[in-house]
Order: C-alpha cells, then structure tokens, then sequence
C-alpha cells in the first residue's frame, strides 16, 4: 500500500507537531518536536488531525487469459489460413464500469483527551493542556511572564532571561512561557540552538528551523509565514514599513505576495513562497523571482523577492533583527498581539566557533531595544534560557539584552516535597482518566512513598533528562505496572 505520510514531512499528532520519521505498513513513527524519542502512531489515527484521506490499496489488474493451442492441421503450403470471425469490440459502458468500487473505512479511533494526555506523559512529555495543572509554580511563572509581554499603548519590544542549573525545568518553563503567550492571544515560535549549526551566529538557519514552529490558538500551518501574510493582507493592511534606510525587506516582499494574492496564485505558488520567506537553503529570492516572471498571468514590474538574509556578513545581524521585527508587527496586523520568541540552551552557544558573529547579533539587537535604529517598535518578546556561567546568576553575554532592573525568572531543582505534590497531581489525573474511583488519599500516599524514594535516591534515573520530566515518566510506568493500566 502507497505511504500517505512521507519520511520528513511535518505532522500533526495527538502529543503535538513532529516530523515523519518511517512508516511501516499502517503504523507512522513520528519524532516529535521538543523530544528525542520517536513514537508510534497508527496512520488512521493521524489522518482526520492532518485533512488527509487514505489512499485505497490498489486493485491487481486480473491476469490475462493463456491463448488456447489451437488444434488440427497447420495449412499446407500455399494454402490460406482459415479465417477468424472478427472480434467483437468492447463495449465502453460496460456494466462492469459502472459498479460502485467498496469504499475503505478508515474512521480513526478517537482518544479520550485525558488518555491522550497519560499517553504523552509515558514519554516523559507534559501535554499542553495540562501545563497550568501539571506545572510546580505555575502562578509565579504566569504573573512574571505576563509582566515581560508587549501590551499596552507602547507596545517595546523585550528580552527575558531563564536560567537555572541542568535539569532544573528551564525547558519546560519555558513551554510553560509558550502556552501563556498564546492563551494572552500571542504567536508563538520556539528553537533549541546546538551552538554549531543551529546558532544565533547563523541568522538564515536559525530562522530555517524557527519559523516553522510558528504556532497560536487556532493556527497551524505548513506555511505558517505565508498565510500569516495572507491573514493581515485578507484583514486590510498594506505593506508595513519596517526599514524605512536601506532595502526594506519585509515591504518588498509583502507587496509581491500581496499581487500573488489578488492573482489567485498563491496556491500555486505557497510552497516556494514559504521556502524563501523562512530562509530555506533549497531555493533563493532570485530563482522563485525567476519562476514568477514566466507566469503568464504576472507584470515582471510587478515580481520583486529579496532574501530576508543578505550575504554581507556586517549586515546579516541587522536583516535578523529586521526579520524578527517585521513578523512581529505582521502578527499584529494578522490579528494577534504581537510574537513571542522562546531560545532554550544558550549556554552551548559558549562552546560553538562563531561568538564573535554571536556578538555581533547581540549587539544589534540591544541597540534596537534602546531605540539606536531605524525600525518601528514592534510587539516581540523574546525569552532565552541558559545555564549560569562564571559565577554569574544568569548568562552575563545576555546582559546588553536585558533592561536595567529586570528580574530574571530562576529555575530551582526540584526538592522532594515538591517530587511529592507533583506526584498527587499525576496519580489524581491518571485515576481520574481510568475512573478508579477506589483509589484513596491513603492508597496515593503509600504509592509515593513506595516510588518517590526509589526515584530521588537514585540520580542515575533522571539525569540525562531532566528531573522533572523523568519523574512524570517514571511515576506513570510505575502506576501502569501497578494497575494495568486498566483497559477501556
């Protein structure tokens, strides 16, 4: 049977986005975004949540029938053959062809959300919907993160810092930052930098894998960039002006894609439009350009791309910025409140071999954030995690970054007393999800008790990924090995 999903294509699942990694008859192996390990999903399953329809086996073309041998005597020489009747032709409206083909049903089975989300939690992955309820903290990390988001009148962009030691839950605080933002009515984007390929010393690849994070209530999409574009343009807004010096990137390429729009084109074309807007190394502003202007249906007055990314290196830090700025204020013109940014891992960015390109990047950016350049405010909000470094609290490369008198949020180990209210949580959700309605205050304690010490005494268990995460993951295996998990 023909793959619906292809091997790298991007997904939505029931845990959240992720990339195909193989398929093996019906069976998808997904590597979600945000974690290391692959998982398996069944191909009905993911079909409704991605608008797919399946694709019915092929039907065998049945075999041709063996010519009979034919049998007598073969003519003498000089003697005609006999002659054949004339072979009837085939009707086209045969009564064959106009037999109903059976159609496959292929309904996915629907999980319960409270069994997708325990789902999840067996991979040590706290669901999005349970953030407020999963999350140790949570009210000091929503009063701090509302306090550093653009609003108001003046809406200035901002810089926060995260930091805490390793395993301490930066990650998931910051996922945490991530789906306040968007409950406030905020875009979203994420990036884990690996300080080599994936750094802010390389603004057009750093850009690549951001984008297409891009994520709000009610917005998904394989080309988040263009249709963020489309939105704002469908909602009445013009081309914003975002470098008022010097090649305004953001204008330029909005007003093409805007004539794409009214040319209806834009289906035609979305795919290569995405590529070039989010940086891809697979096509440039000059061949999409190229392509266009042999439409028929085109003005080559009217075809204009340029890179969001230029080649001088002195100028890239300002085009990222440029681009950090104009798909914030396009968001807002899109219907939302502006872009907030998360980067998780900076401290690696200390061991990669470009920090003075780093540098630069830093310090175009703060020169912005005190108003030393041309572009307008904008509602971006930006939120980098780290580990402390040199005796410092935080990160002191971010400094430049930071207004005089903010407060970084920390995130501390978690003790066991907090192991243990984190605990209850869990075991209240997972006999809540099975209807365990047996299960008492005593029953919870004991099974704390019994997990929590063979858990916390032993650091080999978590720490390769976190404390957090491995206590959600090692606490709902132990209830499954304990309970069944019970079947529906």
């Amino acid at each position: 049977m023909q793959a619906v999903f292809k091997p790298g294509e991007r997904v939505d699942t029931p845990m959240g986005l992720g990339r195909v990694s193989s398929t093996i008859g019906t069976r998808v192996i997904i590597q979600l975004e945000g974690s290391r390990l692959p998982v398996e999903f069944a191909e009905a399953e993911l079909l409704e949540r991605n608008g797919r329809e399946p694709i019915p086996r092929a039907e065998r073309p049945a075999k041709p029938k063996r010519k009979p041998r034919e049998t007598g005597r073969r003519p003498n020489v000089g003697e005609q053959a006999p002659k054949q009747p004339p072979a009837t032709p085939a009707k086209c409206n045969d009564s064959n062809s106009d037999r109903e083909k059976p159609k496959l049903e292929t309904k996915a089975p629907v999980l319960d959300p409270a069994l997708r989300a325990l789902e999840a939690l067996r991979f040590g992955l706290v669901p999005a919907s349970m953030i407020d309820r999963l999350t140790i903290g949570f009210d000091e990390i929503e009063k701090w993160t509302k306090d550093r988001l653009p609003q108001g009148v003046d809406e200035c962009a901002t810089v926060s810092e995260v930091f805490g030691p390793f395993g301490s839950g930066k990650s998931h605080t910051m996922e945490a930052i991530r789906w306040i933002a968007r409950r406030e009515g905020y875009l979203t984007a994420r990036i884990e930098v690996d300080g080599w390929t994936v750094t802010l010393s390389d603004p057009a690849n750093f850009l690549n894998v951001l984008w297409p994070t891009l994520e709000g209530t009610d917005f998904r999409s394989e080309t988040p960039l263009l249709d963020l574009y489309v939105k704002a343009m469908e909602n009445g807004h013009r081309a914003p002006s975002v470098a008022p010096r010097g090649k305004d990137r953001i204008r330029v390429n909005y007003s093409t894609i805007r004539t794409l729009h009214r040319r209806d084109l834009v289906d035609k074309y979305g795919m290569d439009v995405e590529a070039v807007l989010s940086c891809s190394p697979d096509l440039t502003a000059a061949q999409l350009a190229g392509q266009l202007r042999c439409d028929p249906s085109l003005y080559r007055g009217d075809v204009r791309l340029v890179p969001i990314i230029g080649r001088s290196v002195e100028d890239r830090p300002y085009d990222f910025v440029e681009a950090l700025v104009g798909i914030a204020i396009i968001a807002k013109m899109a219907g939302f409140k502006g872009l907030v940014v998360s980067i998780d891992e900076f401290e690696v960015e200390h061991l990669g071999g470009h920090w003075g390109r780093l540098e630069m990047v830093i310090e175009v950016l703060a020169e912005y954030l005190k108003g030393g350049l041309d572009h307008p405010d904008a509602p971006l909000a930006l939120f980098i995690a780290t580990v402390g470094q040199d005796g410092h609290a935080g990160d002191s490369a971010l400094d430049p970054l930071l207004e005089s008198g903010t407060k970084p949020f920390e995130c501390k180990q978690l003790d066991k007393a907090d192991l243990l209210e984190l605990g209850k949580r869990l075991v209240r959700f997972y006999a809540s999800a099975y209807g365990l309605k047996n299960l008492s205050e005593k029953d919870m304690d004991d099974i704390l008790d019994r997990v929590s010490g063979r858990f916390y005494d032993n650091p080999s268990i978590w720490a390769s990924s976190g404390l957090t995460r491995a206590w959600a993951k090692f606490l709902v295996q132990f209830l499954d090995k304990l309970m069944g998990p019970p079947h529906e």
